[in-house]
């Protein structure tokens, strides 16, 4: 598959990129304890928006209630923090690009948003913005000194679908590779 980023066709149910939302959880939370009991410790799969049975919550709204519920338990009627809880979405810069609802999203109360490169997506958009936020995060990693990997989603399922064997301790993590290695293997 040799499309450029910006040719990418969103993946749609039945086709064979899609996750549904159970596997996409399974794969969190292995992932979860592929790092091991400190991280577990303290990040968490949560399946709220999954089984919502009442219609397609976006981003945007369920990152806005976490925000809403996190501060209301944590931080009102002086619980455990002495200031508000600050909720930061993060995505890639290909998606930052698609969805003018992130920019907005960084303006909502205890809400921010981190935006990472990705190779061959433009800047003009993120470095552009009317208003310039303090509350929108662009992570480049162009002072690092080396070439960045670009290991985006799209771009670890585009490897594997084309069967190039791609080394998971480099790009993901190894329930990630066993999973797409078996999926796309059974659709070839």
């Amino acid at each position: 598959m040799n499309k450029k980023s910006d040719d990418y066709v969103r993946p749609k149910l039945g086709d064979a990129e899609w996750i549904f939302g159970d596997q996409r959880c399974k794969l969190c939370e292995e992932a979860i304890k592929e790092e091991g009991p400190t991280v577990a410790d303290f990040i968490a799969v949560s399946r709220g928006e999954m089984e919502y049975r009442h219609g397609f919550i976006d981003f945007n709204e369920v990152s806005v209630r976490l925000a809403e519920f996190l501060n209301s338990t944590l931080y009102d009627h002086e619980k455990f923090f002495e200031h508000p809880i600050k909720v930061v979405y993060v995505c890639g810069l290909d998606h930052f690009n698609k969805c003018p609802y992130v920019a907005q999203l960084a303006r909502e109360e205890n809400m921010a948003c981190a935006v990472i490169h990705r190779l061959g997506a433009r800047e003009e958009r993120i470095k552009t913005l009317k208003e310039p936020s303090s509350n929108v995060y662009y992570i480049t990693f162009k002072d690092e000194g080396e070439p960045l990997v670009d290991v985006s989603s799209t771009a670890i399922r585009r490897y594997y679908r084309s069967g190039n064997n791609l080394d998971p301790d480099q790009s993901s993590y190894s329930c990630v590779a066993d999973y797409y290695k078996e999926k796309f293997s059974e659709n070839q």
